[in-house]
């Protein structure tokens, strides 16, 4: 699912105790890097917490099992770039694929969703098409609502290149595999999927 709402752990303890000291001597320098915590560069210690919270799915396209697809990456959801102090803030860092990365870039707007806010609803924001495999803006929900959505899914690139496709592909193995053995964190846009695999079978009981 895109933009599937998880519940963010406590911050790792490295984090805690240095995060805001990081981010004002990278403000400062301006040389951004990961630092070393008894050998071990800081981002490797933080991508299985991250992973944890969304069942190793991509935070924001729900990619899965991301190493194939991708490499396994950390977003800065408010950019380090301009958001220097935030770089190593816990609240700020998500587990990504370097699609949805490398989409967003260094861009921000202050509507872009939040899948961890505590007020956030998939359906309050987002439709799928089950046809075409694309997410759209909820056209029953507040305008507010409809332009946060939109901005989301343009600079994530949540309908690009071949990722609608790639959806319907999957929903038809989907189809075809036993219901005994799914298993649905295992399986990519879980709720596209899901919600396109119960359409059909209450289609098949008609």
């Amino acid at each position: 699912m895109s933009m599937r709402p998880f519940k963010r752990s406590e911050p790792p303890s490295i984090l805690a105790e240095h995060g805001e000291e990081w981010g004002r001597d990278f403000e400062k320098s301006g040389d951004f890097h990961w630092h070393i915590d008894n050998g071990q560069k800081v981002n490797h210690i933080l991508l299985p917490a991250l992973k944890l919270q969304t069942q190793e799915h991509c935070s924001f396209c729900d990619g899965f099992p991301v190493s194939t697809i991708s490499n396994e990456t950390i977003e800065h959801f408010h950019p380090k770039s301009k958001y220097p102090l935030k770089a190593f803030l816990w609240e700020n860092l998500y587990f990504c694929c370097d699609r949805c990365q490398t989409n967003k870039g260094e861009k921000f707007d202050d509507l872009l969703l939040r899948p961890d806010a505590v007020d956030y609803c998939f359906d309050d924001y987002f439709r799928w098409d089950l046809v075409s495999g694309e997410l759209h803006a909820n056209p029953n929900s507040s305008q507010e609502n409809q332009n946060r959505a939109n901005i989301t899914i343009k600079l994530y690139g949540l309908n690009d290149n071949d990722r609608p496709r790639f959806r319907r592909m999957t929903l038809n193995h989907l189809s075809q595999t036993p219901v005994s053995s799914i298993n649905h964190d295992e399986w990519p846009d879980r709720t596209f999927l899901f919600q396109g695999a119960t359409s059909q079978q209450i289609a098949d009981e008609r």
